[in-house]
């Protein structure tokens, strides 16, 4: 079984061009996953490479990283594979995990008006069937929550990043 959820920013007065160089990058993933979670990952993809998906038939293996809970505590493994990286528009991710059979998060970069971009994250995933186990004591439904709300501070911390007066 499968849960997905999605939520969207306004940022005013910026560029899709400054969004996508901060959201490309790891440093930037991890300034947003902060103070939940941290990645780790190999210093030759400080920057995410753009992928074609007209290439790819299947999704790109790039690295695997330690989820590093509050910084420190390991979590998970999460197996970093991108479908699609498009300068300027975001990137479909379709990895997997320890925890997770499936992992999709597509993020959307588009520009509303002349100085205003919307952000949007779909995310979808299936927990493995132990995780499933163990949640069946304390309800499934925390686990897309806990979920839910690391993207909520992601999204506040895009908007906190972005907001130029």
């Amino acid at each position: 079984m499968s849960f997905s959820f999605s939520i969207s920013s306004t940022l005013p007065n910026t560029t899709k061009e400054e969004v996508f160089q901060h959201i490309i990058t790891m440093k930037g993933v991890n300034e947003e996953l902060y103070p939940f979670t941290h990645m780790t990952f190999p210093s030759r993809f400080k920057v995410l490479p753009l992928i074609s998906s007209k290439d790819n038939t299947k999704p790109t293996y790039l690295f695997t990283s330690i989820l590093l809970n509050l910084g420190f505590i390991p979590a998970d493994l999460h197996f970093l594979r991108m479908q699609e990286v498009v300068q300027n528009e975001g990137f479909r991710e379709c990895s997997f995990s320890l925890l997770n059979s499936q992992w999709n998060h597509v993020r959307k970069i588009e520009q509303d008006s002349e100085n205003i971009v919307k952000v949007t994250d779909i995310v979808a995933f299936t927990p493995r069937w132990f995780v499933w186990l163990f949640c069946c004591f304390c309800g499934i439904a925390l686990l897309k929550r806990v979920f839910q709300t690391v993207f909520e501070n992601r999204h506040k911390k895009l908007r906190s990043k972005f907001h130029k007066s």
